[in-house]
């Protein structure tokens, strides 16, 4: 399914700069094979970890996000835990296939379901 993204993401990204409170658009109008690695990078440093989020962008042009993350809930009914892992910084997102690492500084692990994703722009 081919989906129009004649428009420019810029003149989107300015438009909103007025905007008073941010909006949530769906990103599956704009992205597509979003995937989340199940192999745990894990930090050595200090406690937490790193998966690498995969998604190819349908836009025509790239842009900057601000911040990158997605909501992890647990399958477990009795857990009733879920997790955010976001990224480090800033990334910029080209047409095609990307991929971002989002991290978290938590050490437990749940059996998981991806949940929400989100991507910021410096607007």
């Amino acid at each position: 399914m081919t989906q129009n993204t004649t428009w420019s993401l810029r003149d989107l990204i300015t438009a909103s700069a007025s905007l008073d409170d941010q909006i949530a658009i769906p990103m599956r109008g704009y992205f597509t094979k979003v995937s989340l690695s199940s192999h745990l990078q894990h930090h050595h440093q200090h406690d937490g970890f790193q998966l690498a989020l995969q998604a190819t962008s349908l836009l025509p042009e790239s842009f900057q996000a601000q911040s990158i993350g997605l909501r992890i809930v647990s399958l477990n009914e009795a857990d009733q835990c879920d997790l955010w892992v976001v990224s480090e910084a800033g990334q910029e997102i080209e047409p095609g296939m990307n991929q971002m690492l989002l991290g978290s500084r938590v050490r437990y692990l749940i059996t998981r379901l991806r949940k929400k994703t989100f991507i910021d722009t410096d607007r």
